[in-house]
């Protein structure tokens, strides 16, 4: 498995660069209005204790 960014920020920008379709997927079905809203929510899903794995894996499944 790959090293996953551990910082929000650099994990939004990696996931937007390896999955575009998912990253417009995921600021269309949430209704943010800017990707700083997307990062903040990854962000906060993070601070929450999430992993950069776990955090990865629930982009994947909200932009399924």
């Amino acid at each position: 498995a790959a090293a996953l960014p551990r910082d929000p920020d650099q994990l939004g920008a990696w996931f937007k660069q390896v999955h575009p379709k998912r990253w417009a997927t995921l600021l269309a079905r949430r209704k943010l209005d800017n990707e700083g809203e997307l990062i903040a929510f990854l962000r906060h899903m993070m601070e929450e204790g999430l992993s950069a794995h776990e955090a990865y894996e629930g982009l994947i499944r909200l932009s399924n």
